[in-house]
């Protein structure tokens, strides 16, 4: 284990890593591994809607290199974000990411979880710096007749929720970026 770590830090240490979604509990978690493997993060994601969120109680935005509050759909403020920072690598976590409020509200939900994540893949498209990105969806884009335990990356997209299906939509559009 102690090989496996050191080899995490040595990989990361001075890495600059553009994570969206920061402010959610898995980015808040995220930032903090990051950061303590010696990467820079800087951040991009709405402001957390409570104050007793994760994110606030640890006041992460002072333990990170950089915190900036913006929406995923706006594609000017995203995109000087990162042209700014000059990341080597991109997360994006940013998500609408409860099944119940895809119902109360599909149009947003699936702005932010296949627009966003268009949004980021065609920023990648248009600079040369970033090594590589990883876009991070959810089990729930599978095709699920409750009948499998577990799914694999080549079984049938599915999702009778907004939520599910706009998770579904990103994902063709990442492999639809990949040509």
């Amino acid at each position: 284990m102690k090989n496996k770590l050191k080899y995490l830090r040595k990989f990361w240490k001075g890495k600059k890593v553009f994570l969206t979604g920061h402010t959610g509990f898995k980015g808040t978690w995220l930032s903090i591994f990051l950061n303590l493997l010696g990467a820079k993060v800087s951040g991009y994601s709405l402001k957390p809607n409570m104050r007793s969120s994760f994110y606030s109680i640890i006041n992460l935005n002072k333990h990170i290199y950089s915190s900036t509050i913006g929406d995923i759909r706006d594609y000017n403020k995203l995109k000087k974000s990162i042209s700014n920072f000059s990341p080597d690598f991109i997360i994006h976590m940013a998500a609408q990411p409860l099944v119940r409020d895809s119902y109360l509200d599909p149009k947003y939900t699936y702005e932010v979880n296949t627009l966003g994540t268009v949004n980021i893949l065609n920023i990648l498209k248009e600079v040369n710096f970033i090594k590589s990105a990883l876009i991070i969806t959810t089990d729930k884009v599978y095709f699920n007749d409750n009948k499998k335990e577990y799914f694999k990356e080549n079984d049938l997209l599915g999702g009778a929720d907004p939520y599910s299906n706009s998770k579904s939509c990103a994902e063709l559009a990442v492999n639809s970026y990949n040509y």
